[in-house]
């Protein structure tokens, strides 16, 4: 359609209608243009003009800008019958409207799940520390002496067992107030009896005008002193292990001189009483960890409280053997039988082997060993 006149100029040879063939997308407004090689224009769009580009470069897409409108365009070069260059430009507003189509349709569903997805999990978080917060106010309301269980807590099996295992130390710190009210009630009847055998003993003599009841009651008085005397020593003892729990610095020591050393302290009182104090297990080294006086404040408190309670009585000699036995799992167990007063009454404590590297068990021993009187006293009264 590019013809060359009469005056060797080019003309668009294009009617109407061919026109309006070319244009049929109506959404964008096509731009179409012919040029001299230097740039004058034979026909077309008047305002469109030629992009500089290099000659050899073949045909491609490059942006213009008309009148404040972006065009995409590409320009044509044919060489006959006479030299010309095409512009064929067209606006963008169906990319526009495409692109923009795009972002609706793609982004907005997933800025809309996105935000779904974050209410959902606002609301699953709400849920989930919801019982945290009730387990708070829980604790927060309760006063120092309220170690009732909580109210099982609902939620997650890790917010259950949390709440469980708050459960489980509330009620071990029960037992251990109930213990140590318990035993605050025996400390206070030991003191107290002794102590009131000692006044009533007291004013009785001073009523007498007799110095033999006097003496008497002297040697009384002397008897309940010396039992309130070691009753207080054993509190104090055990009060000591308890403090002990955090500095005590314990070591290999042998259990084995330790029975025989403390046997040995206490065989005269034993032969006084007409008790028949023996041993077993000394025969080889039995290594254990812990601490030499406080080993031995346990074995002197067992062997003690045996004598006062194991006296011989008319069905026969009264006896008490100590025994050291190791068992499979490399532990010691310190063990003391007592035969005397028609009953036979076993209590053992176990202690750890030079092998193992955790004192609490020791400790715990230490207070059952020396708490072993409360029991007994208890038990008797």
């Amino acid at each position: 359609h590019v013809r060359l006149d009469e005056q060797n100029r080019l003309s668009l040879g294009l009617s109407s209608n061919e026109t309006e063939t070319l244009l049929f997308d109506r959404d964008e407004v096509l731009f179409l243009a012919v040029f001299h090689p230097d740039g004058r224009l034979i026909a077309g769009h008047s305002r469109l003009f030629l992009p500089v580009l290099d000659s050899l470069h073949p045909p491609v897409f490059t942006e213009l800008n008309l009148q404040g409108q972006y065009l995409r365009a590409v320009v044509i070069a044919r060489a006959g019958p006479a030299p010309f260059k095409v512009v064929i430009a067209q606006t963008t507003k169906s990319q526009d409207q495409l692109f923009r189509s795009l972002l609706l349709y793609s982004l907005g569903p997933q800025l809309l799940l996105l935000l779904g997805l974050a209410l959902w999990l606002r609301r699953a978080i709400r849920e989930d520390v919801q019982p945290l917060s009730s387990l708070a106010a829980s604790l927060n309301d309760r006063d120092e002496h309220d170690l009732e269980p909580i109210p099982e807590a609902g939620g997650t099996l890790e917010i259950r067992r949390l709440g469980q295992a708050i459960n489980a130390m509330l009620l071990r710190i029960s037992g251990i107030v109930q213990s140590q009210r318990e035993f605050a009630g025996n400390v206070a009847h030991e003191l107290r009896t002794p102590l009131a055998g000692i006044r009533a003993l007291a004013e009785y003599g001073l009523a007498q005008d007799k110095p033999a009841v006097w003496r008497e009651q002297l040697i009384a008085v002397l008897e309940r002193q010396q039992h309130a005397s070691h009753t207080i020593d054993q509190l104090l003892a055990l009060a000591l292990v308890v403090e002990a729990r955090e500095v005590l610095q314990l070591k290999t020591m042998r259990l084995d001189q330790s029975v025989q050393e403390a046997l040995l302290r206490h065989l005269r009182r034993a032969d006084a009483l007409g008790v028949d104090l023996g041993v077993r297990g000394v025969d080889r080294p039995v290594e254990v960890i812990g601490q030499t006086s406080l080993i031995d404040g346990i074995l002197d408190n067992l062997i003690d409280n045996s004598l006062c309670y194991g006296k011989p009585t008319n069905l026969g000699l009264a006896t008490i053997t100590m025994g050291i036995d190791s068992e499979h799992d490399g532990s010691v167990v310190l063990t003391i039988v007592d035969m005397g007063q028609a009953s036979i009454a076993k209590s053992g404590i176990v202690l750890l082997n030079a092998g193992s590297k955790d004192p609490r068990q020791l400790l715990c021993a230490s207070e059952l060993a020396l708490a072993y009187t409360w029991l007994r006293n208890t038990a008797e009264s």
